[in-house]
């Protein structure tokens, strides 16, 4: 399964290997404000969404408490990625950062299930002490390790494979960013 799914991993991921062979375990789309992670999933593909309902998020205050309820939501995850995981047979279990509710639940699983874990970053970890509670302590625990027990780690650039490497002392595989960029057209900014 691919842990902690959003557009990008779908897209970028995802159009490096066969989406067929993929269940993925993702934030719930009303866990976060906007459309970004509304992107349509490859009908191949088996999508479980669990996370913050988003009615909590409307909550007066509510920006204190969801990163608890967040943490507290690490158990969930994790058994739905062991069921995913059983179900399709995998033979490894993916997890994306930044998403370190989703690392932390995946790593879990891995080692449930014996299955090797491969992390794949679209940005570069955040510095321990910029995070907030719990995020913080979170980080401080399971971070170092998991990267170091991590069996191959894949990034979105050179950049963030030479951060980790700098920071963690670890090697990374670059899987190049999928959009044909190219072919996209270009932004017309007129200077009136």
């Amino acid at each position: 399964p691919i842990v902690g799914g959003t557009a990008t991993v779908m897209r970028n991921l995802l159009s490096a290997f066969r989406p067929e062979c993929f269940a993925v375990v993702a934030d719930s789309p009303s866990s976060f404000p906007g459309e970004m992670h509304q992107t349509k999933t490859p009908t191949t593909t088996s999508v479980h969404r669990c996370g913050v309902p988003g009615f909590l998020a409307r909550i007066p205050f509510s920006a204190h408490w969801l990163p608890y309820y967040r943490a507290a939501q690490i158990p969930r995850v994790e058994r739905a990625i062991i069921a995913e995981a059983k179900a399709i047979q995998a033979g490894r279990i993916v997890t994306a950062y930044p998403s370190l509710y989703f690392l932390v639940a995946a790593y879990r699983a891995s080692r449930s299930l014996g299955l090797p874990l491969v992390t794949y970053h679209m940005d570069v970890p955040f510095p321990i002490d910029r995070l907030r509670p719990p995020a913080r302590q979170i980080a401080t625990r399971w971070e170092p390790l998991l990267l170091r027990e991590a069996a191959r780690r894949l990034v979105l650039s050179e950049g963030i494979a030479d951060y980790l490497e700098a920071r963690f002392g670890l090697k990374s595989v670059v899987i190049p960013h999928s959009f044909p960029l190219d072919s996209l057209p270009a932004e017309r900014l007129d200077a009136d």
